[in-house]
């Protein structure tokens, strides 16, 4: 997983991109070197997903749950393409709106929106007076954001908008747009040339596993 990411040791906290107010480090390392890293939602999959093939774990893709029905030592999930599984133990971890969780629990709450988007993606071309692998947030009006540059020179970034009406969806130069209204209006760190467009991209958005070894995933 190493390999896949990159150390991430520092991280500070400001207000419209101003002096930090906090500053702080993300722990020692453990003593097999593992710190903590920095790694795409997507390579961060793929790790697992390989780890769970070496171990033997059979994947299948394309099933869609249809119910669930718990037994005195088990239970059997049925499938919408008629097959089913029995196993030990039910777990859901299929998302914000959870086939799982309805049939588990049909008074479970609706998911519900609130004011806030989020995008993220990666810039190059920037010259950014940052350290790699530090992690910068930023508190601006109408906005969070936070950045961080890989040791390669790109910057990676994700962004949280307030947006008090749901989307049924925008366009990258509609997101570009809004983006650079709002960062605009916070004092953003020093570049020293342009950068060359990137695309916003949710999937690809960077997540920061803490102290994550081979197999396993650290929060």
């Amino acid at each position: 997983m190493r390999d896949q990411g990159f150390a991430t040791t520092k991280i500070s906290i400001s207000m419209g991109g101003r002096r930090p107010v906090a500053e702080f480090g993300f722990g020692a390392a453990l003593p097999d070197g593992t710190s903590t890293l920095t790694i795409t939602r997507a390579a961060l999959y793929g790790v697992l997903r390989d780890e769970a093939v070496r171990r033997g774990v059979p994947i299948e893709y394309g099933k869609r749950l249809v119910s669930a029905t718990p037994e005195r030592d088990g239970v059997t999930a049925t499938f919408a393409d008629g097959t089913s599984e029995r196993a030990d133990l039910l777990i859901g971890a299929d998302g914000l709106r959870s086939a799982v969780r309805t049939i588990t629990d049909p008074n479970a709450p609706a998911p519900r929106y609130v004011p806030l988007l989020n995008t993220g993606g990666f810039a190059k071309g920037l010259r950014l007076d940052a350290e790699p692998g530090e992690m910068h947030m930023v508190f601006g009006r109408g906005c969070f954001d936070c950045y961080l540059v890989h040791p390669d020179g790109d910057v990676w970034w994700f962004a949280n908008p307030r947006q008090p009406k749901e989307l049924a969806a925008i366009g990258e130069d509609q997101w570009r747009a809004k983006l650079l209204d709002l960062f605009t209006r916070t004092t953003a760190p020093p570049a020293t040339s342009s950068p060359r467009p990137t695309r916003s991209s949710r999937a690809g958005a960077p997540t920061t596993s803490r102290r994550c070894r081979p197999g396993t995933a650290g929060g």
